[in-house]
């Protein structure tokens, strides 16, 4: 997630290899509460999407730019006047940190009231999931017998301020990844191969002076901050279109506002559009300029 103009990619989840490796973990276990993913689009960084609020005769100035740079989640919420507070207040709680990076809360309907954490596998570090330049396979796990990660951090108040006690992460879904891109600290890796699907519970982890150590998976639900049920109610996702107006939230990993909460709002574009911005892109050097557009994996 950058802190500039230039069109961010997003990676779509819900490839039918994922949605036919969920119902059968569902058969098998009984998790009949657990939501079958079904084709969304979910920021790589990030978020979810849903319709820009409309201004109403008892808040006429709340509309959001449908294109906007990167902005301070803190200072929008602090600010009730602010056209995107509405928005962002909903939807900060969704987002987490993942070590450094960022990851979402996509659904807390599980039979346990555990919460499913979407991300991008890059955000894990070359290793997690396998030697780097090895085939990583595809692999569906009962995150009952997975070892944790103190790696989450929820948002904690209402305020935007994060928890400084992690959350545990458990691995539940990974794709398969190809030798050659499950190396090179994960540079190389395409969005078709770049998403995981992980577990948290209600565990908090103290993490100063020193780490502490992850019990097993417990079946209690985690506190998200949700004041709209988003996480609760379905659906837990929400389909975009290209000219659709979106919200991306997570934490940049550089620019002024790196490393602490940030969002802003963009337009879905079609798909000829995703690929004229490629090649604009690839003109100017930067690198996403060098990864070719994939419809059925990603977005801009």
């Amino acid at each position: 997630m950058k802190s500039s103009h230039i069109p961010k990619r997003w990676r779509v989840y819900g490839f039918l290899s994922l949605a036919v490796a969920f119902t059968f973990f569902i058969l098998a276990c009984g998790e009949s509460a657990i939501p079958t993913p079904t084709p969304m689009s979910t920021p790589t960084a990030t978020l979810s999407s849903t319709a820009i609020p409309t201004a109403t005769p008892d808040s006429p100035n709340r509309l959001c730019q449908p294109v906007t740079p990167l902005f301070s989640v803190v200072e929008v919420i602090s600010d009730q006047d602010h056209p995107c507070w509405e928005w962002v207040y909903k939807l900060q709680g969704r987002v987490t940190r993942s070590g450094q990076q960022s990851a979402s809360v996509w659904s807390l309907r599980t039979e346990a009231g555990t919460g499913l954490v979407v991300s991008a596998l890059h955000t894990l570090g070359e290793g997690y999931l396998g030697p780097g330049g090895s085939l990583i396979e595809e692999r569906l796990r009962d995150p009952a017998e997975e070892p944790g990660a103190t790696r989450i951090f929820l948002v904690k108040d209402k305020d935007g301020s994060v928890d400084r006690l992690a959350s545990v992460l458990f691995i539940l879904y990974n794709p398969e990844v190809p030798p050659e891109q499950s190396g090179n600290f994960l540079r190389d890796i395409l969005p078709r191969h770049d998403f995981f699907v992980g577990v948290i519970d209600s565990q908090k982890v103290v993490m100063e002076p020193f780490p502490g150590e992850p019990a097993p998976l417990r079946h209690e639900p985690p506190v998200i901050l949700d004041p709209s049920d988003l996480t609760t109610v379905a659906p837990t996702y929400a389909d975009v279109n290209p000219g659709d107006a979106v919200v991306l939230i997570g934490y940049p990993q550089e620019g002024d506002l790196a490393g602490i909460p940030a969002a802003s709002i963009g337009r879905v574009l079609s798909d000829p559009e995703a690929r004229d911005t490629i090649k604009e892109l690839a003109a100017l050097g930067d690198e996403e300029g060098g990864i070719g557009y994939d419809p059925e994996a990603d977005a801009y």
